[in-house]
């Protein structure tokens, strides 16, 4: 093998330190100046070993701990056998971790020029050992067939001594870059791969503050980034096959690209609702204005098909091990719901959008600061006109403007008549059921009787929470009738100063506030990101601060099955089950004051659900109110409550306490549901307790037995803190359940919010 070598500009410093200067001394000057150091010789150490690079002490006993500081040095010591003082200086070395020292042992002064080979071989080498014997002969050999006499360990120490020498040819070094390079150009499309998912992410981000620019931007850039990796991927991804690692690497891709497709096709869809918007808003619409129409609301039925795929393919392939990669899972979740349930309305569209024809839809806006069974007070109402994909007209009428025109009598509910002291019934009040398509049904009636409207198509109910919902879609709402700025935080106080203020009978300015609000809604409604509308309709429809009713058929069971009707619900088992037991229970206020005292009360339930060892079910239910106004001020004040509770038909009633002390005066009715209510008042800064203690009339026998309980909330009620405990018997154990609670011994706890209807199903095993 031939070495091609060059000299370095400036040579290595070379101090040999021997007391006698022995026949040794003058071997390894020789054998260093072949390699051009400069050698210095010294019959005693100096003070300053700076300058020197190597240094030989020959038989010298140097304190290891003097060579601490000069680590950049390489240190020889030459003994000749003195092996006691070569066990006492390995010990030195190791105490102080010194990599630069090394030991020799020699068995006198006159070595060969083989040995000397030796010492300056292990000298210069890197090996780990601190210690060479002499005696012992390193490595002999052929080197090549050219220098048969050449030994190998000459060789070696020019090879090692050229640590001042620049070598240009190195078939090992040549192998470790290949190798490095190799690997390199294995990972190398990582980079562009993170850069892809970087902008992807920025783009996410900006597309949930609906910067619709910026996330297009960012979008181009990933999907740029994401092309050159792919590129890249293609050559190693057949060494990945070939070891069995390409599959986690593929996922990585497909995830991208489909995150990247996701991103896009949300923007798709965002940009053909604003336009459908506009143009469902757009009252003078040419004839190709409304086939536009049509065809984008194809066009959306069909994007969100393909959309829902690519979202729930994308989710099932997102690993929820980190916590932000739990909630970005959640949140997939909640995205692919919504979608679920807007499709699920495409079939309905013409009918919903009055194709062909005109519908006419019933307002009733409820004030839950004032809760009624039904969501609350109704204080106005409005009528929406809807004609061929058109909305053509809105109306808001002040509740009193029909109300003033009743001219039979109404009999009212018996609590209305009782505490409230009306004679009549009036459509103010008629949302004095929990069912709302009776409700819907009274207004309807009352509207017939006070100002001759007939023919709606279906009903809304939205409260004040609902509409509060609505207007943080908006950020603020400017009225230039009034000269005021409306946001989601203040509506419901400004609102209430223009109802209240000065009002009397045949007063407009109630009507004017919400007929100015909600023309500044349509008006502002095509600048509103369509997906913050969409979100805060779900949110109210989800948690009944909007309930909807609808005469078509299937357009009502439809908005039944999504519980956004307000519909009482009967509880059933599963038609499949047997010896299971559905109950039910449902706390109803109906706040007689007349104040808004509700904006300060709050509410939390607890219910505990016994077995006994005969199978009976046993409750309690406990429901805390607390008046948090300072004073008897208006909007605030006593809170006086007609409160009613529904449970099942059969249920047994054991008892009723308030405070601890017993309720006897109640009114009990039954027909689909035992319902029971009496009234209580409740001063401000007070709180009482209710509870109501009923058990089951039937038993759940031995085996697989069946425990499900329903908590319908009150359309409008706040989202109180709600506690289930379940107590079993001894002889009975949890198999299952639709909850995660937290189980100890007997005891299944589950803690959550009655934001929306609840129902807990417990599979349990009878002994």
């Amino acid at each position: 093998m031939d070495l091609k070598v060059e000299l370095q500009e400036s040579p290595n410093n070379v101090l040999i330190v021997d007391k006698i200067l022995s026949p040794l001394v003058k071997k390894l000057k020789l054998a260093l100046i072949k390699y051009e150091n400069k050698i210095f010789i010294s019959p005693k150490v100096p003070k300053n070993l700076e300058k020197f690079n190597l240094i030989f002490f020959v038989d010298i006993d140097y304190p290891i701990s003097h060579l601490v500081k000069n680590s950049s040095k390489k240190i020889i010591f030459i003994l000749k056998t003195k092996n006691k003082m070569a066990e006492k200086l390995a010990r030195e070395i190791h105490r102080f971790y010194l990599k630069n020292v090394k030991i020799i042992t020699i068995a006198d002064y006159g070595l060969s020029d083989e040995e000397i080979n030796n010492v300056l071989w292990f000298s210069f080498s890197k090996s780990k050992e601190i210690l060479l014997k002499i005696s012992q002969p390193l490595l002999t050999g052929k080197i090549n067939n050219n220098h048969p006499r050449r030994s190998f360990s000459k060789i070696l120490t020019q090879l090692i001594l050229h640590h001042h020498f620049k070598k240009t040819f190195s078939i090992k070094k040549i192998l470790f870059a290949s190798f490095i390079l190799l690997f390199i150009f294995h990972i190398l499309f990582f980079l562009p791969l993170v850069a892809s998912s970087l902008f992807l992410y920025k783009g996410v981000k900006n597309l949930s503050n609906f910067k619709i620019t910026e996330t297009k931007n960012n979008l181009s850039s990933a999907t740029y980034f994401f092309n050159f990796s792919k590129k890249l991927y293609d050559f190693p991804r057949h060494t990945f096959l070939l070891f069995s690692v390409a599959e986690p690497i593929d996922n990585l891709f497909q995830m991208n690209e489909k995150a990247n497709l996701i991103a896009n096709q949300s923007i798709a869809i965002y940009e053909n609702a604003q336009e459908i918007m506009k143009l469902f808003l757009n009252m003078n619409k040419s004839f190709q204005e409304k086939s536009l129409l049509k065809q984008r609301l194809n066009k959306v039925q069909d994007d969100l098909e393909n959309f829902n795929e690519n979202l729930v393919f994308f989710n099932q392939k997102l690993p929820s091990t980190f916590p932000l990669l739990k909630k970005a899972k959640i949140e997939l979740t909640t995205a692919t719901e919504l979608i679920s349930k807007a499709k699920q309305f495409f079939p309905h569209i013409n009918n919903l959008l009055a194709k062909d024809s005109e519908k006419k839809y019933l307002l009733l806006f409820a004030n839950n600061m004032e809760i009624r069974p039904g969501g609350g007070f109704i204080g106005s109402f409005g009528v929406v006109t809807v004609k061929d994909f058109t909305l053509t007209d809105i109306k808001i009428y002040d509740v009193y403007d029909a109300d003033g025109q009743l001219l039979s009598h109404v009999e009212p509910p018996p609590p209305i008549k009782n505490y409230l002291n009306q004679p009549h019934w009036f459509l103010r009040d008629s949302a004095f059921s929990p069912d709302f398509a009776d409700n819907y049904s009274f207004a309807k009636s009352f509207l017939d009787k006070e100002m001759k409207m007939s023919d709606f198509s279906g009903g809304i109910l939205l409260t004040t929470s609902s509409i509060k919902y609505l207007l943080s879609a908006f950020n603020k709402v400017y009225l230039p009738d009034f000269n005021e700025l409306v946001t989601a935080d203040n509506f419901y106080l400004k609102a209430q100063v223009y109802s209240e203020k000065n009002f009397f009978h045949g007063s407009t300015q109630k009507k004017s506030f919400l007929g100015s609000l909600t023309r500044q809604i349509i008006i502002n409604i095509e600048n509103v990101p369509i997906l913050k509308l969409v979100q805060a309709l779900k949110k109210s429809l989800d948690e009944k601060q909007m309930v909807v009713y609808f005469d078509s058929p299937p357009l009502e069971d439809l908005v039944k099955s999504l519980f956004w009707s307000g519909k009482i619900i009967e509880p059933q088992c599963p038609q499949n089950l047997t010896n299971c037991y559905p109950d039910y229970i449902s706390a109803i206020d109906a706040n007689l004051g007349v104040n808004k005292s509700n904006f300060f009360v709050n509410r939390t339930m607890e219910l505990t659900v016994s077995l006994d060892q005969t199978g009976y079910v046993n409750n309690s239910f406990v429901i805390k109110f607390e008046n948090q106004a300072q004073g008897d001020v208006f909007p605030g004040g006593i809170y006086r409550n007609y409160f009613q509770f529904y449970i099942p038909a059969s249920a047994i009633l054991k008892q009723i306490t308030k405070d601890d002390v017993l309720v006897e005066d109640y009114d009990v009715s039954i027909d689909q549901f035992k319902k029971i209510g009496f009234l209580f008042e409740l001063p401000p800064k007070s709180s009482t307790e209710i509870k109501i203690e009923y058990q089951s009339s039937v038993k759940l026998t031995k085996g697989r037995a069946y425990y499900q309980v329903l908590v319908q909330k009150q359309t409008g009620s706040s989202n109180n803190d709600l506690t289930l405990r379940i107590y079993l018997p001894k002889n009975v154990h949890l198999l299952n359940q639709n909850f995660s609670p937290l189980v100890k011994d007997n005891l299944i706890l589950y803690n959550t919010q009655l934001s929306t209807d609840k129902i807990f199903f417990t599979e349990l095993l009878s002994e």
